[in-house]
């Protein structure tokens, strides 16, 4: 996506903001030139598909043109190879499935994933990451985005389980334990949820 340069031929045009892409594509309404902390800036009113009219202050908030959006139906090549956009939504990444270091480096890509959850907002946000779709529910419904995201927390705890029981194997239970103690609370109490307090 282009960064767009912002003046009042920007009035009509599609638009992304780069920081909230949950957003969805906006139109740009209005382009108010104005100062902001001493410097030259524009005010641009947005209607966004999704979270509706919005005014931002440019910079520090940026606008881009929409990127060609990613095709749900391609190839049975692509589809055999397990690279639909359906696949990539449920499944973990290569940052966090193939990380190079330690056991701890390891599990310390997956953790943060814990911090999801089924929320609306932020089951849309996970949506964008996971795919590159900036308007998730245009390609799925609400439900198909929350059994996918049961299947992707399947793989997630799998992965999880998996990494701790080699760090249990390697370095024995108190070194599981020692890892757990150290997360932050809402982070161990999901991972704990999880494990069931059986490692």
């Amino acid at each position: 996506m282009a960064e767009v340069e912002i003046n009042a031929a920007l009035v009509g045009t599609e638009v992304v903001s780069t920081t909230r892409p949950e957003w969805g594509t906006g139109r740009v309404l209005k382009v108010v030139p104005t100062q902001h902390q001493g410097q030259a800036a524009h005010r641009v009113q947005v209607h966004f598909d999704i979270s509706g009219t919005r005014w931002l202050m440019i910079p520090p908030a940026k606008l881009k043109s929409p990127q060609a959006e990613v095709e749900r139906e391609i190839g049975w090549l692509e589809s055999v190879g397990g690279m639909t956009v359906d696949d990539r939504l449920k499944t973990l990444s290569p940052e966090v499935t193939e990380v190079l270091g330690d056991m701890r480096k390891r599990l310390a890509a997956v953790v943060p994933l814990y911090a999801l959850s089924d929320d609306p907002k932020v089951l849309q946000r996970w949506a964008i990451d996971q795919t590159g779709v900036r308007d998730p529910l245009g390609h799925w419904t609400r439900d198909e985005l929350q059994i996918a995201f049961r299947h992707f927390c399947t793989e997630r705890d799998s992965h999880l389980k998996n990494l701790l029981a080699h760090l249990k194997m390697k370095e024995g239970p108190d070194a599981v334990r020692a890892f757990l103690e150290a997360l932050p609370g809402p982070l161990r109490a999901a991972i704990d949820d999880v494990l069931g307090r059986v490692i």
